[in-house]
């Protein structure tokens, strides 16, 4: 013959300890589940805002987001007034690095970098508004965040700045 098919008897500490084992993970399901729902593990978007000398700089960006997400980042500058010649943004290349792009929206007519810095010249806007704007993913190898500045430049100097912070989440 073989072996008994009647089943052995299991402790009762291991019976609680397997008990609580499946209550822990599904309550830490639940909880992945439930800040899911509320948007907390995707892109949240927030904007920063400065105000100098008339001009309005107001940055949209990805708070938070996680690599291979899509992640928008635009800004808008306005000025009581018409505009009287090329609006110039800067934002730091460390800051553009965590994501991927192909094109900041309008194109702007000037772009350089000084290897710390990207700026971005754009023609004297229509109108009291600039909004400038590029949709891209956040690169998939990227694992941690960075802290930018933005700053508005009219005329060569520098009218206002937002500082911002996004944060990767794996």
């Amino acid at each position: 013959m073989g072996e008994s098919t009647i089943p052995t008897t299991v402790p009762l500490r291991r019976l609680r300890r397997a008990r609580f084992g499946r209550r822990a993970g599904a309550t830490a399901m639940l909880a992945f589940v439930g800040l899911g729902a509320v948007g907390l593990l995707g892109v949240r978007s927030v904007t920063a805002r400065a105000e100098a000398d008339g001009y309005v700089l107001e940055v949209t960006y990805p708070a938070t987001t996680r690599p291979g997400l899509t992640s928008s980042w635009s800004a808008s500058v306005r000025h009581p007034v018409a505009f009287s010649g090329p609006v110039t943004l800067t934002v730091p290349l460390a800051y553009l690095e965590l994501f991927d792009f192909h094109a900041v929206h309008p194109a702007p007519t000037g772009e350089v970098s000084d290897g710390h810095e990207v700026r971005w010249t754009f023609a004297e806007p229509p109108g009291d508004r600039l909004r400038v704007r590029f949709d891209a993913r956040t690169a998939p190898s990227v694992q941690s965040g960075a802290e930018a500045t933005t700053r508005l430049l009219v005329d060569g100097r520098e009218v206002a700045r937002v500082r911002y912070v996004t944060r990767v989440m794996p």
